[in-house]
């Protein structure tokens, strides 16, 4: 497969309240001013950087013929995992974020999305609540969240785009040769 983009299967986003804050140290403009101050972000913020991001990569491969409709998901997780299941809903998940509760992980969402062979790609400042708890395996045994998403992550081209400094989730993920 050298040369070629691989299958686009999903975007794995973070939009936990940790998003709002100003990469820069900036307050930034809010870009958002018609939604309710809770759900706004402003240029500055690492939700904004990561929807650039999110958004260059849809044109992108969209102009490589890789970026299929019926076939894009995304993931937003914060509070709560939301699941977009087409190009359509995964826009508007991510222009209508929840910035709510902590940062956590839902795997049995993310067991679903995860495929094999295809062009993976997570964006987040990496401050997972629940990185190091564990969960009940595919065996039935016990396994921690992030062996189990790195696993998972491990059999994809997998990308993530650290938004801010280095965290948990950034280290394990570079330690597991994923980057």
């Amino acid at each position: 497969r050298q040369g070629t983009i691989p299958t686009f299967r999903f975007i794995i986003r973070d939009d936990s309240p940790s998003m709002k804050g100003s990469v820069t140290g900036e307050e930034g403009i809010i870009m958002n001013p018609w939604a309710d101050s809770r759900y706004q972000w402003t240029n500055t913020s690492r939700y904004h950087f990561a929807l650039l991001a999110e958004f260059g990569m849809y044109e992108f491969l969209k102009k490589q013929g890789v970026l299929k409709h019926a076939t894009a998901k995304s993931v937003s997780f914060g509070g709560e995992t939301r699941v977009a299941k087409n190009l359509r809903e995964c826009k508007g998940l991510a222009l209508n974020p929840s910035f709510s509760g902590g940062t956590s992980l839902d795997m049995s969402k993310l067991k679903k999305m995860f495929g094999s062979n295809e062009l993976v790609i997570s964006l987040s400042d990496g401050a997972i609540s629940n990185w190091n708890q564990n969960i009940t395996g595919l065996d039935g045994r016990s396994i921690m969240v992030k062996d189990e998403y790195i696993r998972r992550a491990k059999k994809n081209f997998y990308y993530h785009i650290q938004i801010g400094g280095e965290s948990n989730m950034s280290r394990d993920l570079e330690t597991a040769g994923l980057r």
